[in-house]
């Protein structure tokens, strides 16, 4: 799916800012209101939201809480929204942690 550049109004940001403070991440919010993720952020930050952390790297001192959300059957997916990062940087991570 193309998403648009689309800026997000004023009057949209109560909305969104509480939608970001629930949990969604940007990605989820970008489906939402049918624009990038980078369109999100930029509106959050317009609107004095201060972003989650997100990582390229998950710290060492975390990667024990993410294998016992793997143990739990959560995905990669659903374990790089709640830390802010990609699938990808969740699957480093565990392997990182194996070898």
């Amino acid at each position: 799916m193309i998403r648009s550049r689309m800026a997000i109004a004023n009057d949209q940001l109560p909305e969104l800012r509480s939608l970001y403070e629930d949990g969604l991440s940007l990605n989820q919010l970008g489906e939402i209101y049918g624009c990038s993720h980078t369109a999100i952020s930029a509106a959050l930050k317009r609107g004095g939201v201060p972003l989650r952390q997100t990582w390229s790297v998950i710290p060492s001192h975390k990667v024990g809480e993410l294998e016992e959300l793997r143990a739990k059957g959560w995905t990669y997916q659903a374990i790089g929204e709640r830390y802010g990062c990609s699938r990808w940087t969740v699957a480093k991570a565990l392997d990182r942690s194996i070898t």
